[in-house]
């Protein structure tokens, strides 16, 4: 299996142990990428249709894309959302799990934290997983950004038995 992680802005390289020892053997490829984003611009909302730009990266087939945007993100149903994903493409936005956005001072370490849970979520979409009822569990559905703190970057046992068999079915 092969991800794609796309970033707009920065490498993320430290997302590729965690990647690893919550989904197993993964080929994990990093890449700055140029999106022109303006297509999915709303401007009645001052964000991007998170939907839009699914059409702006990855292709279909086996591989699996996930692209990490600084711009905020929404899905038609919610006033915002920190990533969505659709089949075997992924989209994670940094804007609301930075401090900054609610006004605060930055916190490096925070940020860190905030971004694996994301990215591990919609990971775990990508590969099957609905929303978890258990509240630590990384596909836990957040709400807000308290959600996100409160839960952890790993999958629960059940979402990892769930995400096994799902492996195993598509190998």
């Amino acid at each position: 299996m092969r991800i794609h992680i796309y970033s707009t802005n920065m490498i993320y390289e430290e997302l590729k142990e965690i990647i690893k020892e919550e989904i197993g053997d993964v080929e994990i490829l990093f890449d700055k990428i140029k999106l022109d984003l303006k297509p999915a611009f709303n401007k009645e909302r001052n964000q991007y249709n998170a939907l839009k730009l699914f059409d702006l990266f990855g292709e279909s087939g086996n591989d699996y894309y996930l692209l990490i945007i600084d711009e905020d993100i929404f899905v038609p149903a919610f006033n915002y959302c920190f990533g969505v994903a659709y089949t075997n493409k992924g989209i994670v936005s940094t804007a609301r799990l930075k401090q900054s956005f609610y006004g605060l001072e930055d916190d490096p370490v925070l940020f860190q934290e905030r971004l694996k849970k994301e990215v591990m979520h919609e990971l775990g979409h990508m590969l099957g997983l609905s929303h978890c009822k258990n509240k630590s569990c990384v596909m836990y559905f957040s709400n807000s950004i308290e959600d996100t703190d409160r839960k952890s970057y790993r999958y629960c046992n059940s979402c990892k038995r769930l995400l096994g068999k799902y492996r195993s079915k598509s190998q």
